[in-house]
């Protein structure tokens, strides 16, 4: 288990690094997403996100899968969803889609926090993990559902 919590965490911390890098090269392209067609995007891997985490869970659960396995699985989420993250955060909304835009990246980013703190509970089974994961993850729902009545409204 400890070779999979270093994995673990060389792995969170190369997708941080890449991503800072990304960062800096793609800040000087960014150009106005008038039609919100970039933000659209970055909502619905956000939703898929969502989705997949709420089904490794499902499997944890009712014993599918190992907790090394839903480990493993919530940590390629968290470096899916970063990567989609700093995409989004790379693009200049439209008036129109500021809003949109916001919701959705905070939602992410609460969601990032839930996502690290359902992998520290996969590799311990300390459940002050899941407690801080359930708090993160109703933060990231309030924001999914302003996106999402934003998302009605603007499409």
């Amino acid at each position: 288990m400890k070779n999979n919590a270093i994995f673990v965490l060389a792995l969170i911390m190369l997708s941080l690094l890449t991503l800072g890098s990304a960062q800096i090269v793609e800040s000087k392209t960014a150009s106005v997403d008038t039609n919100g067609t970039d933000i659209l995007r970055g909502w619905n891997q956000f939703v898929e996100n969502i989705n997949s985490s709420s089904d490794v869970l499902d499997r944890a659960i009712h014993g599918n899968m190992s907790s090394e396995d839903a480990m493993a699985l919530t940590t390629t989420l968290f470096v899916l969803n970063s990567q989609a993250l700093s995409d989004l955060a790379q693009i200049k909304p439209s008036e129109k889609h500021a809003k949109f835009q916001n919701y959705t990246i905070n939602g992410m980013i609460y969601f990032n926090r839930y996502l690290i703190n359902m992998a520290k509970y996969f590799e311990t089974k300390d459940g002050r993990y899941v407690l801080l994961a359930r708090d993160y993850f109703n933060k990231s729902q309030g924001y999914y559902a302003q996106g999402r009545d934003e998302a009605e409204f603007l499409y």
